[in-house]
């Protein structure tokens, strides 16, 4: 009876503290970048890749979709998935960071005043590759996971699995494998 209390109350705990990590993001971490502002790119790339940065051939930048000048900054070391930093220039030649994730392929969409966020996240051994589609909040100026799906492959086939994004992402919380922790999960469908 003891060890069922001692496993109920710590597996408690734990789904507490996994949910407070996902629910609310602390505006004092800095270990996230995300709302930080720097005054150059050779900042961002040193602040990511340290002070040698800008000769490591896996830091890359690419141009996103978005019309308001916002670009990828990415660490494309092998054998993980990337990391992909959006930086969207400010007033006072500012980059700010708006968007973090970890991700094999990235892709952007503004359509009107709807902007999205497609990732594809390599799995590996047993666990399956995911893809998470985030949209764009005005009201919190943050990206939130919108779609999220599971890609198993079975005999040269892939399956989707669309799943919860908050169990989806909880999992990856509780792993520490998912840099995007998001303020919110959204319900429903965002008209295109």
């Amino acid at each position: 009876m003891k060890s069922r209390f001692v496993f109920a109350t710590s597996f408690g705990l734990s789904c507490i503290f996994t949910f407070h990590s996902i629910s609310a993001k602390d505006p004092n971490d800095q270990n996230q970048f995300e709302g930080t502002c720097r005054s150059s790119l050779n900042q961002w790339i040193e602040s990511i890749a340290g002070l040698r940065g800008s000769e490591d051939e896996n830091i890359k930048t690419q141009k996103s979709s978005f019309r308001d000048g916002s670009f990828w900054l990415i660490d494309s070391t092998p054998s993980k998935n990337w990391d992909w930093y959006l930086l969207q220039p400010q007033r006072k030649n500012k980059l700010c960071l708006i968007f973090h994730t970890n991700a094999f392929q990235v892709r952007t969409i503004e359509r009107g005043k709807h902007r999205m966020i497609f990732s594809k996240v390599r799995g590996s051994g047993n666990f399956p590759s995911r893809e998470i589609d985030f949209v764009f909040e005005r009201k919190n100026q943050t990206f939130q996971p919108r779609r999220c799906s599971e890609i198993r492959f079975r005999e040269g086939r892939s399956f989707r699995k669309k799943v919860s994004c908050f169990s989806f992402l909880e999992s990856e919380v509780s792993l520490g494998i998912f840099a995007g922790v998001p303020t919110r999960i959204l319900e429903g469908d965002v008209p295109l």
